[in-house]
């Protein structure tokens, strides 16, 4: 019989209120969940980075690169509503903040992890910050913990598997301007803040994309603050090309005068739709939902693979049937977790198997 992923669990993951900038919150959750690994089999290992913020190893086997990685996340983004933080189940669907993004794909990865056990070997990395950047799944790369053939990243659309999504940074320029009186001066006083305002503009204005329009980079003002003395801006930039970013922080540069402050950076990513392992799973995806649009998909957001791809190892990104991150209708199709579950399994059983088409 098959074994069902565990929804009660999942609802008292979704109970703990571990918004990302709360790193006692997201410890809570990250000792809720080894110690339910370790309740089923599991073997887990927490890693504490500089901060105090916890991050969570758990794997069926022991060491730090089993053959496949799991990537999801125990951080979410804060509520518009406390009672977000109480699932509620209707018309076949689990609502809470966190059951679409990311909580139903952690409670997937343990799932899979004891099904296989002994057949396959596989870890996970549950970072406890990927809203915000990542740097938890990255500090486990940079200790060793990894994969030798492939990772799943559980973050991403339904019925799709991306192949595509932007590289995300943030920087921060600050300007200043002379202290005057502006009534004693001639014309407008010199302004911090509006130098920023300015410069921001042009930067804006030039922005590339391509002639085909296959990508866009984007830039956003995301936060200004200060004194027409003495101001700070800080700007997203999303970055659709390998490599991009060395132009854009050229851009900014020209454009402000400056040296841009990097505060944190993930670069694009981009798979080659040819290869073996996304075409099999593709064309397993198709005979299991005929009546889908099973296909490849180009997410204009990121994910935590924007590190994971850092291993050189072949890589899916998935997500099971979840909609509304981040809204108040956020909710997972609980059945699609056990159809994501049987799909993810036997694929992994037959690749790595005698009969292991794949294997170089």
């Amino acid at each position: 019989m098959t074994m069902i992923v565990d929804v009660d669990f999942l609802k008292a993951l979704i109970r703990i209120p571990s918004v990302s900038a709360d790193v006692d919150e997201n410890n809570r959750a990250v000792g809720f969940t080894t110690r339910y690994a370790v309740s089923r089999g599991l073997r887990c290992t927490v890693e504490t980075n500089a901060e105090g913020r916890a991050i969570a190893w758990v794997a069926n086997v022991n060491g730090k690169r089993p053959d496949v990685l799991l990537s999801a996340h125990l951080d979410v983004v804060s509520a518009q509503t406390p009672a977000l933080f109480e699932p509620r189940v209707a018309d076949g669907c689990l609502f809470g903040r966190g059951a679409s993004d990311c909580k139903e794909h952690v409670a997937l990865s343990l799932h899979l992890m004891e099904r296989l056990a002994g057949r396959v070997s596989i870890g996970a990395i549950f970072g406890t910050d990927e809203e915000i950047g990542g740097a938890t799944t990255a500090e486990m790369l940079s200790r060793g913990y990894g994969a030798e053939r492939l990772a799943i990243v559980l973050d991403s659309e339904q019925y799709a598997i991306t192949t595509w999504q932007k590289g995300l940074a943030r920087y921060a320029v600050e300007a200043d301007a002379p202290p005057s009186h502006a009534g004693m001066t001639a014309g407008a006083p010199p302004n911090a803040l509006l130098e920023l305002i300015r410069a921001y503009e042009a930067a804006a204005a030039v922005i590339p994309d391509s002639e085909d329009g296959s990508w866009r980079d984007v830039l956003t003002l995301e936060r200004m603050a200060g004194t027409r003395e003495r101001a700070e801006l800080e700007i997203g930039v999303r970055c659709a090309r390998p490599g991009g970013f060395d132009a854009l922080e050229a851009l900014l540069r020209e454009a402000f005068g400056r040296e841009p402050r990097c505060l944190r950076k993930g670069e694009p990513v981009i798979l080659d739709e040819t290869a073996p392992h996304l075409v099999e799973f593709l064309k397993r995806m198709r005979r299991a939902w005929p009546d889908r649009k099973c296909g490849f998909y180009h997410l204009n957001s990121t994910t935590d693979a924007r590190h994971i791809q850092r291993l050189g190892i072949p890589m899916l990104i998935l997500g099971v049937d979840a909609r509304g991150a981040h809204t108040p209708d956020e909710c997972v199709h609980i059945d699609s977790l056990g159809e994501y579950a049987d799909l993810i399994a036997g694929y992994l059983i037959d690749y790595f198997g005698e009969k292991d088409t794949y294997r170089k």
